[in-house]
């Protein structure tokens, strides 16, 4: 007896901490998620030759007396040169394209913002994926892109779910402390690197003096992170990809995925099932769209143009991918 009721007290007593711990990550959610994620989305840090741009000031600006198409993505596309893609484009076509990706991106985030995307009305919009964007488990089996009504209701309401309540409250507690600290380190960190802000490019800074890596270096920092394994992240992301597709039809734009390029260390250290749960995804994503996917995953895996093993380096000898983009963004234009 004595012993069911201490079982009991115990049962009773870890419930508590657990409501207790969980109420404090809700809270802490609420009062430094929110602010966190707006200072990613409208980071103002001063660099050389001017600013990144915050959300609003960017979309305050009247693109109506333009061709406006958008580059979307992380910073996997904020590597493009956009600067050498609009005078590639300048040649055939009056178009003016804005490479508006964002470090750390994904879908999810980038579903929070897609109103003023469509506000700006553009003629296309090119979003760039890949692994990174959607955190694929390791071991895990993808979750289909959700073509039934009632799992797209499900989906969304997921979403709103997490606004509320975290889905991951160690990553979110790691993120606070990790921007905390950060911002400690900021002023040095600013005063030792030299970047410039490109035209067209508002939310990503470029180092002024890139640099094209070596096989070691590439070797020794494959820039990837294994530990993936929150598969509700993944659901989400599927689910706002689809969302903004579906969103962006049904304003009248057209969009265009393509895979952003990855060096070959990078490729080797996704397991079987994360490259065939991408792999699935795009399938899906092309069936249900009936939208063109590009694939730039592999193509340059043995050219020495990489910044690090996921993503393309902005030297000045670095053309071909900027090049690249170009055709594509003309071929789908053009038609």
């Amino acid at each position: 007896m004595n012993f069911s009721m201490k079982s009991t007290k115990i049962g009773i007593l870890s419930i508590f901490v657990l409501i207790i711990t969980f109420s404090a990550l809700i809270i802490i959610q609420q009062t430094f998620g929110k602010d966190l994620e707006e200072a990613k989305r409208e980071n103002s840090i001063n660099i050389a030759e001017g600013s990144i741009l915050k959300n609003d000031e960017f979309f305050a600006n009247d693109f109506s007396q333009q061709k406006v198409l958008f580059l979307v993505g992380s910073s996997h596309v904020g590597h493009i040169n956009v600067t050498e893609v609009n005078k590639i484009i300048a040649k055939n076509d009056p178009i003016t394209i804005y490479n508006i990706a964002k470090a750390s991106d994904t879908p999810k985030e980038r579903l929070s913002q897609l109103e003023e995307i469509i506000k700006t009305k553009p003629k296309m919009v090119f979003y760039g994926i890949s692994y990174r964007d959607f955190s694929f488990p390791s071991d895990l089996v993808l979750v289909p892109i959700f073509p039934d009504p009632k799992e797209i209701i499900s989906c969304t309401i997921s979403l709103k779910i997490d606004e509320i309540v975290p889905s991951n409250p160690q990553f979110l507690t790691r993120e606070i402390i990790n921007e905390f600290l950060s911002n400690q380190t900021k002023n040095n960190f600013e005063q030792e690197q030299k970047y410039f802000v490109m035209k067209n490019t508002p939310f990503i800074p470029y180092q002024k003096n890139p640099i094209i890596a070596t096989d070691n270096i590439l070797k020794e920092n494959v820039h990837f992170a294994p530990t993936w394994n929150d598969q509700n992240i993944t659901y989400q992301n599927i689910c706002a990809l689809d969302s903004i597709i579906s969103q962006l039809h049904s304003s009248g734009i057209k969009i265009i995925l393509f895979t952003s390029p990855l060096h070959k260390y990078y490729l080797e250290s996704l397991s079987d099932s994360q490259k065939n749960q991408f792999s699935q995804l795009q399938k899906e994503i092309t069936t249900k769209h009936k939208i063109t996917i590009y694939d730039f995953e592999e193509k340059y895996n043995g050219l020495n143009i990489w910044d690090d093993s996921s993503h393309i380096s902005n030297h000045k000898n670095v053309t071909i991918f900027n090049e690249e983009i170009a055709k594509m963004i003309i071929k789908e234009y053009e038609e």
